[in-house]
């Protein structure tokens, strides 16, 4: 059987990846490059050069690809194209589906909000059929998930289902989130929060920075985590808060959709392993009994996840 190829773009906060890809879900070609928050049309304009680029050392034509899969960070409005709000970069409101069709020449690209695509891949290359109901959840610089239901991404009223990183944990003295909210998940339990609460740490108990410089580990989640898993006792208590967290906003989605698994993608869960149990423990003091079964699991799409993701997305629609 012929191979068919997938042109496949994972534009990202900080960085873009562009590939080549089988429908099999195999990488052939693959470059990874600094995102231009700055100047979308430049950015844009240049990941469509690098994709012909790759197109030209695999020997193939943008012409002949079965289609172009594209990640966008942010809010998406899936059914016209347009990526509403990328907070990082005041992107807002971009037609972006039409621009890369029209600069593409190509009628079969198709974009969505990068963890919407993971939860996609999930079901293509990853667990594959051995869920119906699940919630893909990234927990990296934010936390972003999206609903799969029967099999099927569930995008709500305004396609934006899925807000998981803002449902509401902490009441009191809440923190301020990046939505302008106060008391979010994705305040307390993502990469970019448990980094801050390590800085936190490191002002109120100096010997803690001390552990991590000794190590030469980061003063951030990652370094707080390899920290954790040696058994140090502040890191492990700034990873047990974020757990506690984590369970606060799980067990509302569990309560509200009754999944069979809440599948774990993003940065974070490299360090996640320990907590895992904790998480699932946590979750039965706030989830009905009869829900709090769900199981949590790490995804098998591993770093690649997203730009995997974009290869589900073009099937998906095909």
């Amino acid at each position: 059987m012929k191979q068919e190829y997938i042109g496949s773009l994972d534009i990202g906060g900080t960085k873009t990846i562009a590939a080549i890809c089988g429908t099999d879900g195999t990488i052939y070609e693959k470059m990874q490059f600094p995102t231009n928050r700055m100047d979308y049309v430049a950015h844009f304009t240049n990941c469509c050069a690098i994709l012909h680029k790759l197109g030209e050392k695999k020997r193939i034509t943008i012409e002949s690809l079965l289609g172009v899969g594209i990640n966008m960070p942010g809010m998406m409005d899936y059914s016209r194209g347009l990526l509403l709000h990328a907070p990082f970069a005041s992107w807002k409101d971009l037609p972006v589906r039409d621009f890369f069709r029209n600069l593409l020449k190509k009628d079969t690209v198709f974009i969505d909000n990068d963890v919407k695509s993971c939860a996609l891949g999930e079901k293509y290359f990853g667990l594959k059929n051995k869920y119906k109901d699940y919630i893909w959840v990234t927990i990296s610089t934010g936390i972003g998930a999206a609903l799969v239901l029967d099999g099927k991404i569930y995008r709500g009223n305004n396609n934006l289902a899925g807000e998981l990183g803002h449902i509401k944990v902490e009441f009191n003295n809440p923190r301020i989130c990046t939505c302008g909210k106060k008391g979010c998940l994705e305040a307390y339990a993502s990469g970019t929060a448990i980094t801050k609460s390590v800085l936190q740490a490191i002002e109120k108990n100096p010997s803690f920075i001390q552990k991590l410089d000794a190590k030469a580990y980061s003063h951030d989640a990652k370094g707080c985590g390899e920290l954790a898993a040696e058994g140090d006792r502040i890191a492990l208590g700034i990873y047990s808060d974020a757990a506690e967290y984590m369970a606060r906003g799980f067990a509302s989605v569990i309560n509200l959709i009754n999944p069979q698994a809440i599948i774990l993608g993003g940065g974070v869960v490299n360090s996640i392993d320990l907590f895992l149990p904790e998480i699932q423990k946590r979750i039965k003091n706030y989830a009905v009994d009869q829900a709090s079964e769900t199981e949590i699991v790490k995804t098998r799409l591993g770093y690649e996840a997203a730009l995997i993701g974009t290869i589900a997305l073009v099937l998906e629609n095909l």
